[in-house]
């Protein structure tokens, strides 16, 4: 009991001096501890504008906050935030890079009211002209990325954590996507090849194009919404996957570890469902831990296979 009532006179002691330091500086401060340290953090909110000609290729660092990719007559970043996480906008050649800098998480924060309320609301807008971007690179920290510019992509990188990521209208040639505590979705997109990757985090991709996409989820679920798959494969573990209106081109691959898959109104030619732990239906055939196929020869052939988990394929 006196260990608790040392620890909360310990707690309020910080309070009264994160108060006082708060009243000495100008008053409503937002206040960070690196250790014992005390540091006034900067919440005054500015506004920028950089504007480029001849710009093929973006390199994105961002660390919490929103980022909005949206069309334009001309290439322009803008923000709207807190002084202290300003991005630093360069252009080297034909390649802008837009850098913020990292928030102090590590810091123990007593934010007087404010709690980094413009950290975390800052907002940065990338406008693009309709043409072809060489390279877009994104990685990410604690941040809400969304783009509905119409963009053509020849490679997207990305590299998120603690994000959510909405990209639509897009057509990109090559993806290489690592996600992190991150919910991804794709919109109204077309991708002619690559790799997504995401571990503790959804994916939900609405009327888009798949081709040669090879998708691996952990401990999340996955959601397809009238999407062509032109070859590929998904990979599930500790997940589900619900998909509504597939369409098969080729063969495409669903293998799942611990998770349910449902698959409503498909178009394929051909079927193959394996199950060692889980129940299976085919349309009008149901098997117990066991395979069933209905034109197993086809060019346009779902196959699916999982360990542990029940797959329906029903109209």
């Amino acid at each position: 009991m006196k260990k608790i009532i040392v620890t909360g006179l310990t707690f309020l002691g910080f309070g009264l001096v994160l108060t006082i330091i708060g009243i000495g500086l100008g008053g409503n401060q937002s206040v960070a501890f690196n250790g014992l340290q005390p540091k006034v953090i900067n919440t005054k909110v500015v506004h920028q504008v950089h504007q480029f000609e001849q710009v093929n290729q973006v390199n994105l660092n961002v660390n919490r906050g929103k980022v909005n990719f949206k069309t334009g007559k001309q290439f322009k970043v803008s923000y709207q935030g807190s002084k202290d996480v300003a991005p630093k906008v360069t252009q080297s050649g034909t390649r802008v890079t837009v850098s913020q800098p990292r928030t102090t998480n590590h810091h123990v924060f007593m934010d007087l009211g404010l709690l980094n309320h413009h950290a975390m609301h800052s907002q940065i807008t990338i406008t693009l002209p309709q043409k072809e971007l060489a390279k877009l690179q994104i990685t990410s920290h604690d941040t809400r990325i969304s783009s509905d510019a119409k963009l053509m992509i020849q490679a997207l990188q990305l590299d998120l954590t603690d994000s959510d990521f909405t990209l639509s209208q897009a057509t990109v040639n090559q993806l290489t996507a690592n996600a992190k505590d991150t919910d991804v979705t794709f919109n109204q997109s077309q991708f002619k090849g690559g790799n997504l990757s995401v571990r503790d985090g959804d994916v939900t991709i609405n009327n888009s194009d798949l081709q040669q996409v090879k998708l691996d989820n952990h401990d999340g679920d996955t959601y397809f919404h009238q999407v062509t798959a032109t070859g590929g494969e998904i990979n599930l573990t500790d997940g589900d996957l619900a998909a509504h209106s597939l369409k098969i081109k080729k063969e495409y691959t669903i293998k799942a570890s611990d998770g349910d898959i449902t698959i409503t109104n498909p178009q394929a030619d051909g079927y193959q469902l394996q199950a060692t732990d889980g129940d299976l239906h085919l349309f009008n055939q149901h098997s117990e831990d066991g395979s069933l196929s209905q034109n197993p020869t086809a060019t346009n052939l779902l196959t699916i296979t999982t360990s542990d988990g029940d797959v329906t394929v029903q109209h």
